[in-house]
C-alpha cells in the first residue's frame, strides 16, 4: 500500500479533538479530585482494619472507603485513558503503534488490578463488619459492578490471547479487532454507570443515617461528572476514528493486510509483517 494512503488513513487530531480530549481528562482528574476529597474530608479517610466501636461492635468505613477510591482511579482515569492510548495518547513522546500498544496494555493491567483491589475491599468491608456481617450483594450496583469486573476480567484474557502473546492468525486478529475495540468501549461505560450508581447509593445510606457533609456538591457532583465523562470520551473516539482514504479515482478500498497487526511480544520464527512508519 502506498504511503501516501496509509498516511490518510491514521487517525489525525483536529482542534475540536484536541479540545473533546482535553475535557476528557480534565473530567477524569475533577472525578478522582473531587472522590478523594470525600473520602478523606468527610468519611474519614482510608484504613486497612476496622476500628473498634464503644457498643462491642466496629466500624470498617476506613476499609470499604478504598472502594470507591480506586474503582475512580480504574475507571474513568486509567481505563479511559487507555482507550484514548491509539487515538490521542497523552504522553506527546508516545507515536509508534507499538509504543501505544505497551501504553494501552500497561494501563489496562493497572486499570484491572486496581479494579479487582476495590472489589476485596468492598467484600472485607462487608464481612468484618461486627456484630453482624453486612450481605456482599444487596443493590442494583453490587450486581452491575460484579458484571463489569467479569467482563474486563474476560476483555483482558482476550486481548493477551489475541494481541500480546497472539494465538491467532493474523487474519483472525483484523477480524477480531471490531470485537475487542467493541467491548472495550462497552466495559467502560458501564463501569462509569456503576461507580456513579455506588456514588448515588453511599450518598443515600449518609443522608439516611445523618452524616455530616452530605449536603456539599462533592457528594453529588462526581456521579454527573462521570456521565458527562463517558459521552466525551465516547466523542474523542469517534473524532479520531479513521477516515476512508480519498484518491482522484473515488474511494479507495483498505484491507486488512493494510494494516499493523504486531504482537507486542515477539517469541521468535517468522518475520512479523511491518507497516509504514
Amino acid at each position: 500500500m502506498a504511503p501516501r494512503i496509509l498516511a490518510q488513513c491514521w487517525p489525525r487530531t483536529t482542534p475540536s479533538g484536541s479540545g473533546l480530549s482535553l475535557a476528557t481528562r480534565c473530567l477524569q482528574l475533577s472525578a478522582l479530585a473531587l472522590v478523594a476529597w470525600w473520602v478523606f474530608g468527610c468519611l474519614g479517610g482510608v484504613g486497612f482494619a476496622p476500628t473498634a466501636t464503644s457498643d462491642g461492635g466496629n466500624d470498617t468505613s476506613p476499609v470499604f472507603n478504598w472502594h470507591p477510591l480506586v474503582m475512580v482511579l480504574a475507571f474513568p482515569v486509567l481505563m479511559g485513558e487507555a482507550l484514548l492510548a491509539y487515538r490521542d495518547p497523552a504522553p506527546t513522546g508516545i507515536v509508534s503503534r507499538p509504543a501505544k500498544k505497551v501504553y494501552h496494555v500497561s494501563l489496562q493491567i493497572a486499570a484491572l488490578t486496581l479494579a479487582l483491589l476495590g472489589f476485596m475491599a468492598a467484600l472485607r468491608s462487608h464481612t468484618l463488619k461486627r456484630p453482624t456481617p453486612i450481605p456482599n450483594f444487596y443493590s442494583p450496583h453490587s450486581f452491575l459492578g460484579l458484571a463489569v469486573l467479569l467482563l474486563l476480567i474476560a476483555q483482558a484474557g482476550l486481548g493477551m490471547f489475541a494481541y500480546v502473546f497472539p494465538k491467532l492468525t493474523l487474519p483472525q486478529r483484523t477480524a477480531l479487532s471490531p470485537v475487542h475495540i467493541f467491548l472495550g468501549r462497552s466495559i467502560f461505560a458501564l463501569g462509569l454507570a456503576a461507580a456513579a450508581t455506588g456514588l448515588q447509593e453511599k450518598a443515600t445510606f449518609l443522608q439516611a443515617f445523618g452524616k455530616a457533609g452530605v449536603t456539599t456538591a462533592a457528594v453529588r457532583l462526581p456521579a454527573v461528572l462521570l456521565l458527562l465523562l463517558a459521552s466525551i470520551a465516547l466523542c474523542v473516539l469517534w473524532q479520531h476514528a479513521p477516515r476512508a482514504p480519498q484518491s482522484a479515482g473515488g474511494i479507495v478500498s483498505v484491507t486488512a493486510q493494510d494494516f499493523e497487526a504486531v504482537p507486542l511480544f515477539d517469541r521468535g520464527g517468522a518475520a512479523a509483517p511491518r507497516p509504514y512508519q
